[in-house]
């Protein structure tokens, strides 16, 4: 009866215990979602406060830099002489011999919609220097995944060429269009109500598209008042090719204009 008894008593232990395992890893799921749910938020309201909603300021901007980029002369695809940018965001970093001393630089150079954004500038610099990916919960330091899921801004530079595959998305990756004509629109206006962008200027003219991109324009004949500053023609599609001539990865060397 005795060993029945004691028998009784350890099953019921190993069932508490079981039963608090169980609540404690229940806990810990919610704990982790909450927590990312935070700080989806969080990115959410820091790409709002960037976002530029007037779409004339915007292009207005960009079309300037463009026109100051591609009025360069000697842009030739066989070109081999000193350091030359042709767009607007090289422009902004490039050519530069203290590029290295200088990295955050690039943070002042957004464009567009976003050119409010600063990226890492205000945070220390990390160095990823390990190209695994093989804990998703406590990922190492050194990591990729260890940089990006930190909750201070950082700047984030690669000690050497490496290959990341990554096991889980990041948190900050999430730029995958899916596969569907959804993703093919250009422009789409996400932050606004149809009843507000309909009334939006938005034309196309001269643009080039491809693989079945398209252009939703919006509102009627462009009313809006001008002046000398804004008289900045946009470059047709054709320029691409000027604009993108140095694209590709860089053969960089310290001291040297990059």
């Amino acid at each position: 009866m005795a060993g029945s008894v004691a028998g009784s008593h350890h099953v019921l232990i190993l069932f508490y215990v079981l039963a608090v395992a169980v609540a404690a890893a229940a806990q810990n799921v919610t704990s982790d979602e909450e927590y990312w749910a935070k700080r989806t938020e969080e990115a959410a309201e820091k790409n709002r406060a960037a976002f530029v909603s007037d779409p004339i300021a915007a292009m207005n901007r960009f079309n300037k830099e463009v026109q100051r980029a591609t009025t360069r002369r000697g842009l030739r695809r066989s070109y081999k002489g000193p350091c030359m940018a042709t767009n607007p965001i090289d422009r902004c970093w490039r050519c530069r011999a203290d590029w290295a001393s200088d990295r955050k630089r690039l943070a002042r150079c957004a464009m567009g919609f976003g050119h409010k954004t600063a990226g890492g500038a205000d945070g220390k610099i990390y160095v990823v220097t390990d190209p695994t990916d093989d804990d998703m919960i406590i990922p190492k330091r050194g990591t990729l995944r260890y940089g990006v899921i930190q909750d201070r801004p950082l700047w984030i530079t690669f000690a050497r060429d490496m290959v990341i595959t990554l096991q889980q998305e990041l948190i900050g990756n999430r730029f995958i269009a899916p596969d569907d004509v959804h993703a093919k629109e250009v422009t789409k206006r996400e932050y606004t109500s149809y009843a507000d962008s309909k009334e939006w200027v938005w034309k196309s003219q001269g643009d080039v598209m491809l693989n079945g991109a398209f252009f939703n324009e919006s509102g009627g004949q462009n009313e809006r008042k001008y002046d000398e500053l804004d008289m900045i023609p946009a470059k047709h599609g054709r320029f691409v090719g000027k604009l993108t001539q140095f694209a590709g990865t860089l053969k960089c060397r310290v001291g040297k204009p990059c």
